[in-house]
């Protein structure tokens, strides 16, 4: 079944801050600054560090054979680290297309 929904102006507009939130983590300079803030680079708006991603993975208990739903995901911190890292399967979703490209 294939629902069709009208975004309100409010909910448009949203989604476009977003979509320049984005754009702008993506620069060199949001980048080397996620890198020394948060171990990784990114490019989210998620200021998580690695530790806690590793903290939250430990308590959900992530490993082989276990999936991660990460509701949100924009372009894919901290969820497809804490795939990676404890080999668990992973689905991002996110409002947002173009953040998820990204991930």
């Amino acid at each position: 079944m294939h629902m069709t929904t009208t975004r309100t102006p409010e909910k448009a507009a949203q989604i476009e801050r977003f979509v320049r939130l984005y754009e702008r983590n993506q620069s060199d300079l949001v980048r080397g600054i996620e890198r020394r803030v948060c171990g990784c680079d990114y490019g989210g708006t998620s200021w998580s560090t690695r530790a806690e991603a590793d903290r939250l993975a430990q308590l959900l208990k992530l490993q082989p054979g276990r999936h991660l739903l990460e509701v949100g995901a924009g372009s894919g911190w901290p969820g497809l680290y804490m795939a990676r890292t404890s080999q668990c399967d992973v689905t991002l979703t996110d409002l947002h297309p173009g953040s998820l490209a990204m991930a």
